[in-house]
């Protein structure tokens, strides 16, 4: 929950390997994944955020807008819903279409 509050307020976020949510995140792209029990991976991925300003304000704004489409009350609760009736379109919802953004980050 941590992970996804930072996102949704534009923080340049890293998660770990463990766990669901680097799942439906795209890297690079909405955060950066470490291994937690790897001291120096998790420090190298955490400092990629700081000397790199393009992919820091990358993920600042695609990680803020994955988190507040994908995570909300409303979004959490259509996904539950779709995994219990099992409905084909279940698998479909962390699907990764932010490629498709209206808008250019000139990357």
């Amino acid at each position: 929950m941590t992970a996804i509050e930072a996102m949704a307020c534009g923080t340049p976020t890293v998660v770990t390997i463990h766990g669901g949510l680097y799942r439906a995140l795209t890297f690079g792209r909405h955060a950066l994944f470490a291994e937690p029990f790897d001291k120096e991976d998790l420090g190298i991925t955490m400092l990629k955020a700081f000397r790199h300003p393009r992919l820091r304000n990358r993920m600042a704004r695609m990680g803020a807008h994955k988190a507040r489409s994908l995570f909300t009350w409303t979004g959490i609760a259509q996904q539950l819903i779709a995994t219990v009736e099992q409905r084909p379109g279940a698998a479909l919802v962390l699907a990764d279409t932010e490629w498709d953004e209206p808008w250019n980050d000139a990357d």
